[in-house]
């Protein structure tokens, strides 16, 4: 038999079990189910002249609560990329590209039970 719930809530369940004797023997537990982590973040333009910052604003809903963030960056040409935070509580950072390209952001929230979810945005920095 298999349960799936229908929605985030606190489930009491019970399990009954009968022996060819006829015995019955009952287990109870409790599931709680959480609303799946989603990344919520948003940057403030996805274009802007070179010198101008880009504001990334980290929000995070369901998942365990406890959110951290952390943003990193790179040139899109690149592959590696640039930790400009990693996984602090602070929800607001800023980046300022180094050239006139396009440049790939990557925000990342963390819950208090390690669950992950990532969020990618493309700015293009014009002269």
């Amino acid at each position: 038999m298999t349960f799936k719930p229908a929605k985030p809530a606190v489930y009491d369940v019970c399990v009954k079990v009968k022996d060819d004797n006829g015995t019955i023997i009952k287990k109870f537990f409790t599931v709680t189910v959480i609303e799946a982590l989603a990344n919520t973040s948003a940057i403030s333009s996805e274009n802007i002249v070179l010198g101008q910052e880009i504001t990334v604003n980290c929000s995070a809903t369901g998942g365990a609560g406890g959110y951290t963030y952390a943003v990193y960056y790179k040139q899109k040409a690149q592959t590696k990329w640039t930790a400009k935070q990693d996984f602090k509580e602070n929800a607001v950072v800023s980046v300022k590209p180094a050239q006139a390209t396009d440049y790939d952001i990557c925000i990342k929230v963390k819950d208090k039970d390690g669950t992950i979810s990532k969020q990618y945005f493309t700015v293009t920095v014009t002269e």
